[in-house]
């Protein structure tokens, strides 16, 4: 998977927390049954979201 959430960004987080990345935000909450299809065959959940005024632009 390129973007965002590469191999490195996963092994960094992982690598500070100890604990693999399992969830993700898309942004803008933009998200379609593919998108969805391909996060979990890659092992991750979206989480949704609580608050639409996140301001994460």
């Amino acid at each position: 998977m390129s973007g965002p959430m590469n191999g490195s960004t996963r092994s960094r987080i992982h690598a500070i927390t100890g604990a693999p990345v399992r969830n993700f935000r898309p942004p803008f909450l933009d998200v379609n049954d593919d998108i969805l299809s391909l996060a979990d065959d890659l092992g991750y959940r979206s989480i949704g979201a609580v608050n639409l005024e996140s301001r994460d632009w």
